[in-house]
């Protein structure tokens, strides 16, 4: 990836033809984690990842997975996928390096 290190950073990835949002998220969490998207919570709709730079746009998906984590498909990434408590979560979040979704989306969900 374009910053050369660990990123934090939540299942993602390019909606292929024909797929909605929410089949494109199971697929790109079975292939980036080995876990199954067992139901959609939520869906937040298009919002553009980095304005002045680019007209791409992301949609989050919110849901319930389950399954045993596996080693990612992709032959281009390196990841490695793993379940955080709040507290491991604040703690990550003073000195590790997130993506800016992922960085407040961890930082909403772990406040006390």
């Amino acid at each position: 990836m374009a910053p050369g290190l660990w990123v934090y950073n939540f299942p993602a990835g390019l909606i292929d033809p024909g797929e909605t949002p929410e089949v494109a998220a199971g697929r790109e969490l079975w292939e980036e984690t080995g876990l199954h998207l067992d139901e959609v919570e939520d869906y937040i709709p298009g919002s553009y990842s980095a304005v002045g730079f680019s007209n791409e746009k992301n949609v989050v998906i919110v849901g319930k997975a389950s399954g045993e984590f596996e080693k990612s498909t992709s032959s281009v990434e390196e990841i490695s996928a793993a379940w955080y408590t709040k507290a491991e979560i604040r703690e990550l979040l003073k000195n590790e390096v997130f993506s800016a979704r992922s960085q407040m989306y961890c930082y909403l969900w772990s406040k006390e």
